[in-house]
């Protein structure tokens, strides 16, 4: 390539990366005005052809080992039916419809967190602010989203297959399933992971990366975060592009599953790719220097 060609390349690459973005989706984004593939752009990188140090560009997650559940413990709630296994046996066509929830939490000291919601099929995410252990603010969020979907039918297509972990605010399963626009009737099912086994959903913890390039672990307090603040966040997010899904955002994969009326009432819209950020700077009030 020329010295030309290399420095068209940069100007396209380098104030994306910047904004959080990863070499995989500024490509799926400008694949016709790049002319090589991902992997030569990582040469590139590491050749010194772009001005940005390796530190800028998104890192690897790393897992630690998870911890073993004492045999003996006892469960807080009786989730009879509502087990793992139980969820194993559903047929295929429902498991592919699971929407598996976890908790985003902040310092300790922080009164709230994040209800994250994700479709595992659809490459979706949703957040919402909620008071941090808090059975009863689960239950209120998961009413909210039923009301901006309009309908208990319509929340049913979104989210019928729920699998949770076993964190206190996920106690309420009776809460969670009951529809709230129309008493005694069931919108969803409620199923939780074996104790401590979260890579039974580990499509919804890879994904948190996304959230904690925003929000970093250790250095975010979540009590300064606003409702709107959440929903941004929401947004940049799912605008991202999915290796995963051939380079498509969650906004292109969520089609006619919740309805234009229900992301406006929830504040979910798609930011235009080169606007996409997923670095500390967009929610700078409220992360840590």
């Amino acid at each position: 390539m020329s010295s030309d060609e290399l420095k068209a390349m940069g100007d396209i690459v380098e104030p994306l990366v910047r904004q959080g973005q990863s070499f995989e989706a500024i490509w799926s984004n400008h694949t016709d005005e790049l002319p090589v593939c991902v992997r030569t752009m990582y040469n590139y990188q590491n050749d010194g052809h772009f001005k940005l140090a390796n530190l800028e560009l998104p890192a690897k997650v790393r897992r630690k080992p998870g911890k073993k559940v004492s045999k003996g413990a006892v469960s807080r709630v009786d989730r009879t039916g509502r087990t793992y296994d139980d969820f194993e046996a559903l047929p295929l066509e429902d498991r592919v419809r699971v929407v598996q929830g976890d908790s985003v939490c902040g310092f300790e000291h922080n009164k709230h967190d994040i209800l994250s919601l994700h479709i595992v099929a659809r490459g979706f995410q949703s957040y919402f602010r909620k008071r941090h252990a808090d059975a009863e603010a689960t239950v209120a969020c998961i009413d909210a989203i039923e009301m901006a979907c309009g309908s208990r039918e319509e929340f049913e297509e979104w989210c019928p297959i729920l699998l949770l972990d076993r964190g206190v605010e996920f106690d309420d399963w009776e809460g969670i399933e009951r529809s709230c626009l129309e008493p005694g009737k069931r919108r969803c099912r409620v199923f939780y992971c074996d104790p401590m086994e979260s890579n039974q959903k580990s499509p919804a913890e890879r994904n948190h990366q996304q959230l904690r390039r925003l929000l970093p672990k250790g250095r975010t307090n979540f009590d300064a975060l606003t409702c709107t603040d959440v929903a941004t966040c929401c947004c940049h997010v799912n605008s991202y592009p999915l290796p995963t899904h051939s380079g498509k955002c969650g906004f292109d994969l969520i089609g006619g599953l919740l309805s234009q009326e229900a992301l406006d009432v929830l504040g979910f819209g798609k930011v235009a790719p080169d606007d996409v950020v997923l670095k500390p700077y967009l929610m700078k009030h409220a992360v840590e220097q």
